[in-house]
């Protein structure tokens, strides 16, 4: 099918990895195999140009809709020449990705990597950290469209806006995505988190929302929302009791 797919159309280039055998590869093995390969690609267009990932299972706004609200995002990546002010400087992103659509919360806390949102750690498989702090159902985060796109150390929620010099000063540092055995890894968090380490700028836009479905949220889970202003509040369930 994708073969077809890409036999009816001269845009698309079709990039097949070599065939990988359950239980030999996990999930998160694959997904990170496919992701490194694109981030290569990625690293291979010319100049200024802007990469956009998207996870399939996930829906976006139509493409006649996505483009061009994609395109009024694309200012806000770092150019290659420093910016003109500090405060210019600060508006500056090496990756931009997605909220979720309102009124689910936010989906994708795995991949989510934050000290503002009280979510710097996994969340599904750290067992130390869940029984402290929390497994990601018991975590409820909602962030306001109208509030300015937050600093996050990782996030991807179905897609994501990068640079492609950012990814190839990433990939000048072997940053790479990573699963593991059993997939007890997210395989963007270590792309990330190693981006970071280089001074590259990774943000959540909150008026770009997609779906990726429901989101699983405990009976009394820790409520986190960003709002209109940026501001940041916190409610954990023992203050609800």
């Amino acid at each position: 099918a994708l073969l077809s797919w890409a036999a009816q159309d001269n845009r698309i280039r079709l990039l097949l990895a070599h065939p990988l055998l359950y239980p030999r590869w996990s999930r998160t093995q694959r997904l990170a195999l496919c992701r490194n390969m694109i981030a290569h690609e990625a690293a291979r267009l010319p100049g200024n140009s802007v990469f956009l990932a998207l996870d399939l299972d996930c829906q976006t706004p139509p493409a006649s809709e996505l483009l061009p609200r994609l395109g009024s995002f694309v200012p806000l990546l770092k150019p290659p020449a420093s910016a003109a002010s500090a405060a210019e400087a600060e508006l500056q992103w090496d990756a931009l990705t997605a909220n979720t659509r309102a009124a689910s919360y936010y989906y994708d806390r795995w991949a989510l990597r934050s000290r503002a949102l009280t979510l710097d750690y996994d969340c599904w498989f750290n067992r130390t950290q869940r029984s402290a702090r929390g497994a990601c159902p018991e975590y409820a985060i909602t962030i306001d469209p109208a509030a300015p796109s937050l600093a996050v150390d990782s996030a991807f929620n179905g897609l994501g806006l990068y640079r492609a010099n950012a990814m190839r000063v990433a990939l000048a540092a072997n940053c790479r995505y990573r699963g593991t055995k059993n997939s007890y890894l997210c395989e963007h968090v270590p792309f990330h988190l190693c981006m970071r380490q280089q001074d590259l700028n990774i943000g959540v836009v909150p008026s770009l929302a997609v779906d990726c479905g429901a989101t699983a949220v405990a009976p009394r889970p820790k409520r986190v929302a960003v709002q209109a202003d940026g501001s940041v509040s916190v409610v954990s369930a023992s203050r609800c009791r």
